[in-house]
């Protein structure tokens, strides 16, 4: 199966109805060991000129272990 790359610039969506009033999933983790959660705190935005998307997870929760994990080096 191909793959389509979206542009953020593309989407038609309004981020505080996405984020605050729905919900996202969250996956961490490999094919091997990962977890999932639902979501309805974070964020959309530019920092730097570039497209950005952050969520909070608290250090409670059993998804964060396997974000810490799976973090990937920065560019």
């Amino acid at each position: 199966m191909a793959h389509k790359i979206v542009r953020i610039e593309d989407l038609n969506i309004n981020p505080f109805t996405l984020i605050g009033k729905e919900w996202m999933l969250i996956t961490a983790g490999n094919i091997g060991s990962f977890n999932t959660m639902t979501a309805s705190w974070g964020g959309l935005g530019y920092i730097w000129e570039r497209p950005v998307a952050f969520c909070v997870i608290r250090p409670q929760r059993f998804t964060r272990k396997f974000v810490e994990e799976s973090q990937l080096p920065t560019t």
